[in-house]
């Protein structure tokens, strides 16, 4: 694979972390409600934070991914990322998991936009498609983080044991990031 297609896998684990990080909460539902002290609509509604967050946060993120750039706003995304996963792993009730839920939304609502858009100034645009697929692909893989590897983690360990797991995955993507992406400005 060659330098181009590397920095866009190395974005797309950001989309990978988003995926994980936003299925746990109903992979883990039965204990995070017993652990939290909530009900199912409670959970329901701290979780719907997450794709609130992520809406209302994506008008931002396209005019810092057009006025800063990819590498610099994916590498800050993916550190708000990791805050909003540390956050979830220490929540202690319902109002500090709702602000790790609006924390997680604010940085996952770029890790798709960010590969998306690198690949669309550096493709040509025959290429575009393919490589649109292939983010798609490799980031819905998050999914199946969080419905096998991260279930053992979280049967095993508990469920902010999932979180710290998806708050290193946000880590090593940030450093996958530094290392393979060359920002090119147009």
């Amino acid at each position: 694979m060659n330098a181009l297609g590397l920095a866009i896998l190395a974005l797309a684990l950001g989309h990978v972390f988003s995926n994980a990080v936003r299925t746990l909460p109903a992979m883990a539902a039965d204990v995070l409600q017993r652990d939290l002290g909530i009900s199912t609509d409670g959970l329901a509604a701290l979780t719907g934070a997450f794709p609130a967050a992520f809406a209302l946060t994506m008008l931002p993120v396209g005019v810092a991914l057009d006025r800063y750039g990819v590498k610099p706003t994916a590498l800050a995304l993916l550190a708000i990322a990791a805050v909003g996963s540390a956050l979830a792993a220490v929540a202690a009730g319902p109002w500090s998991m709702l602000l790790a839920q609006i924390v997680l939304g604010i940085g996952c609502s770029g890790m798709l936009m960010c590969p998306v858009t690198y690949a669309a100034k550096n493709l040509p645009p025959q290429k575009f498609g393919l490589w649109g697929g292939v983010i798609q692909a490799f980031g819905n893989t998050g999914m199946l983080l969080s419905a096998s590897p991260l279930a053992v983690l979280v049967d095993h360990a508990g469920w902010r044991s999932g979180y710290l797991a998806c708050g290193a995955l946000a880590i090593a993507a940030a450093i996958a990031v530094v290392a393979v992406v060359r920002e090119v400005r147009t």
